[in-house]
């Protein structure tokens, strides 16, 4: 169901290489005291999971999903469900203070949050009125049920094919960054650089199928 994705975009890549790779590890990472494998075909059959479970939760496309976490395997697992079903994912640092929380909630008006538990879902209580739900809880669910809307997924990555084929915009065309801006953000151009060069290499990363994962 989910063969001729755009190769160009982020879920395009993950579903061609679950399909190359299939029962090849794609993650290692602890549960408890214990390492674990998380294949390809793990992952894909989770992200189909969690992205009917999202549906059925009245998530359309175009609308945001926060994800609120620290590092673990259910994050990746998220942000694909969610991308898949054609939505956008707000991530908000599991550090950040409920003020930032709140101000993040906002501007991106999330129909749904997706915390990694309790703890971190009193932070996005605080920030505001907003559905949530935890990883070990609603998803640790969603990932033991057999996805219910498939078909709808499949319509919704086909819709992505199509928005992938429309001519994109070159990075040449982008306004410039120049030193006043950043410094007008709080950024010295030495950090603002160090942080995109590290955010691009993770992205980067995440799509192509790093060895680091």
């Amino acid at each position: 169901m989910t063969d001729g994705i755009a190769d160009r975009t982020t879920v395009g890549v993950f579903f061609g290489q679950a399909s190359r790779y299939g029962d090849r590890p794609l993650v290692h990472h602890r549960v408890g005291d214990e390492w674990t494998v998380t294949t390809w075909a793990d992952m894909k059959r989770a992200v189909l999971a969690i992205g009917s479970a999202l549906i059925g939760a009245g998530v359309k496309a175009g609308e945001c999903v926060v994800i609120m976490s620290e590092n673990r395997i259910e994050w990746l697992e998220c942000d694909f469900a969610i991308q898949s079903i054609g939505a956008i994912t707000v991530p908000i640092y599991p550090t950040s203070p409920v003020e930032i929380v709140q101000k993040i909630v906002e501007n991106s008006e999330p129909v749904l949050a997706i915390a990694s538990d309790s703890q971190m879902a009193s932070k996005l209580k605080a920030a505001g009125s907003l559905r949530i739900v935890t990883m070990e809880s609603e998803v640790a669910g969603w990932l033991g049920q057999s996805p219910e809307h498939l078909a709808e997924i499949n319509a919704r990555l086909a819709a992505i094919s199509t928005s992938a084929a429309a001519p994109s915009l070159m990075l040449d065309e982008l306004p410039a960054v120049t030193e006043p801006s950043l410094r007008n953000a709080g950024f010295s151009e030495a950090s603002f650089s160090s942080e995109v060069s590290a955010r691009g290499c993770s992205s980067m990363a995440t799509m192509m199928g790093s060895p680091f994962f």
